[in-house]
């Protein structure tokens, strides 16, 4: 296929605002209504029901952020990435008005004012290179790469199974789960990423136009993405409770003893609601060994009788 002005990136609308299961929509499908353009000017535009960013010699990263922040999340999106170029996801990022500083492991890392930092779930296919880290962590204008990097994972191992997932020319899925202190990854439905890291437990969510300098070759290349769901977003309290057993929020602050995230969670659920395989928020509790939520669950409605064996109630 030629590219007259191909696209850097494109991220397409889902269904319904706020869908049954809880996935709800990070673009209206119409205009660019809601999202923030932070650090470079390369150019987004809403072409059918997708939004497209295109890249532009001579200015730095660019970034489309959703207005507002997220913390414990599903994100789904795909996309498809002219192999010139490099790109990525922002999750669980911020840009202050302010300089600011990081302490870690023993080193203190400098952010300018009103620079994009945080999680990036990169697209990096670039086959000059022939690394396939696509569905990797990196840190942006912090750490640098966490999976494969400094917080695991190999990178020969990473490489050889970018290169057999990864569909150059064609679509390609990528599902994050940032809950708690845990981010994971996975490309076209299968596994790729995993690190343990709280450095940002919160941020908004971004689609990047990375910065080319004056690489002519690469004016005005990109990525496209296109499917009617593919860029959705769920809050991890409503994601399901099998999951919730594994790493759930509620999980996280029993484990945590949050006593009032806990408090806060109990009083949202519908305590005697079970998922398809019966696993109910006071299995969730007792998994985490918390005596304190499974009786705050219990004296909003919780059956002891609905949880599964796994489930030792108080």
């Amino acid at each position: 296929m030629k590219y007259l002005r191909p696209t850097l990136l494109l991220i397409t609308a889902c269904g319904s605002a706020l869908a049954a299961d809880g996935w709800s929509n990070l673009f209206n499908g119409k205009d660019l209504e809601g999202w923030v353009q932070r650090g470079g000017t390369a150019k987004y535009r809403v072409e059918g029901d997708s939004i497209v960013g295109t890249s532009t010699m001579n200015t730095p990263n660019s970034f489309l952020c959703t207005g507002r922040d997220y913390g414990d999340f599903v994100l789904e999106y795909e996309f498809k990435v002219d192999p010139r170029l490099n790109s990525g996801v922002q999750i669980r990022s911020r840009s202050l008005s302010s300089p600011s500083e990081l302490a870690w492991d023993g080193k203190t890392i400098s952010i300018k004012a009103n620079v994009v930092h945080g999680y990036q779930i990169e697209i990096d296919p670039e086959p000059k290179k022939d690394r396939w880290w696509s569905a990797g962590i990196y840190d942006e204008s912090r750490r640098g790469w966490l999976f494969p990097g400094i917080l695991g994972g190999d990178g020969k191992a990473f490489t050889t199974q970018g290169r057999g997932l990864f569909k150059q020319g064609d679509w390609n899925k990528v599902r994050v789960e940032a809950i708690g202190d845990s981010i994971k990854t996975s490309l076209n439905g299968t596994a790729c990423a995993s690190i343990t890291d709280s450095v940002t437990p919160s941020g908004f969510i971004a689609l990047q136009v990375h910065g080319i300098g004056k690489d002519k070759e690469k004016d005005a290349a990109g990525c496209i993405t296109a499917s009617l769901e593919s860029l959705a977003c769920s809050s991890a309290s409503a994601y399901g409770w099998r999951h919730q057993v594994k790493t759930g929020t509620l999980h996280w602050a029993c484990l945590s003893n949050n006593v009032g995230e806990v408090c806060r969670l109990v009083a949202s659920l519908d305590a005697s609601a079970a998922d398809e395989e019966g696993v109910t928020p006071l299995h969730c509790a007792a998994a985490s060994g918390s005596t304190m939520a499974a009786r705050l669950l219990l004296s909003h409605g919780a059956q002891p009788g609905a949880t599964d064996s796994g489930c030792a109630t108080p």
